[in-house]
């Protein structure tokens, strides 16, 4: 066996004063099978302390595999300590309905999963919906669409804009109640810039997953338009790139093309609608082959 530095989750330990952040460290088995390994720091630090967070996104069923076996080595280290959950992501959340027979509800698979889990506390970043947060006992979710979206607006030169509005746009209906939030965010914050909301739209086959029918509440963009388009997440980029053909079709300006996505499956999927949206492909997703200068993505860290 061997030790592997877990460097994507770690460990925030609170003792009153300022947290105490520790990696988790792993031993892997010539099986493949993985076990973590609290280092005698970490252990020193719970011994003194009430709450420890464990920071991780949950992408992948291992993910959370391992994030259960952190929690019972902790509670073997002390049973009575307040153990809190921060999954900025959680697989399973466009889960949400069965959509065709046969399927899972995935949502609440996940769910009762970490509610066996008896956290304290969970908190993640902008689900796709309000199913899973529900499902979760004591979670909290926090959307940063606005602040994603204001990412972008601090960067227009709005003197030089001639007549152009700033559009958000929900790629489909699943996307509309967190955009009108974003805007209502937005007009309070920039009270300067005219904003508008345009719904967009499309179909999903449930069967084979293909998109078609792409269109957006438009019938003409002026040149100097601003659009930028909110959503959860980009897998492949299929939703975004069948919305940018409809969007350039209505005179939208490839320059003036953006999108913000909390979450990324892939790094393929981003450099793809990158190459789409010229304006900028903004996420909080570090995708490990991000090597930082991909053109037009920008990575927000949420996780400080």
């Amino acid at each position: 066996m061997y030790y592997t530095p877990m460097t994507d989750m770690k460990l925030r330990i609170h003792n009153g004063t300022r947290p105490i952040i520790e990696a988790v460290k792993f031993i892997t088995f010539p099986s493949g099978e993985t076990m973590p390994y609290l280092t005698d720091p970490i252990l020193l630090a719970i011994s003194v302390s009430k709450r420890v967070q464990i920071v991780k996104p949950i992408n992948s069923g291992n993910d959370l595999l391992e994030i259960a076996m952190v929690v019972d080595a902790i509670r073997e280290a002390d049973k009575n300590i307040k153990i809190e959950l921060l999954a900025s992501y959680i697989m399973g959340a466009r889960q949400d309905r069965v959509c065709d027979e046969g399927q899972p509800l995935s949502a609440r698979v996940i769910a009762r999963m970490l509610n066996g889990l008896k956290l304290h506390r969970v908190a993640t970043v902008t689900p796709h919906s309000d199913v899973l947060p529900a499902l979760i006992d004591n979670c909290e979710s926090f959307d940063i669409t606005s602040s994603l979206v204001s990412e972008i607006i601090e960067k227009i030169d709005f003197s030089n804009n001639g007549n152009g509005k700033v559009y958000l746009v929900a790629p489909d209906a699943g996307a509309t109640k967190r955009t009108l939030t974003a805007l209502k965010e937005i007009r309070e914050d920039f009270e300067f810039v005219d904003v508008e909301f345009l719904q967009g739209s499309k179909q999903r086959d449930p069967k084979t997953g293909k998109l078609s029918g792409f269109d957006v509440a438009i019938d003409k963009f002026h040149h100097d338009d601003v659009i930028i388009v909110t959503d959860d997440v980009c897998g492949y980029g299929g939703t975004f790139v069948g919305l940018a053909n409809v969007l350039q079709d209505r005179g939208a300006d490839p320059s003036q093309l953006h999108l913000t996505v909390a979450h990324a499956d892939c790094i393929e999927g981003l450099r793809k609608v990158a190459g789409i949206y010229e304006g900028g492909v903004y996420t909080t997703t570090q995708l490990p082959e991000h090597d930082g200068f991909d053109r037009n993505i920008f990575v927000i860290n949420i996780d400080e």
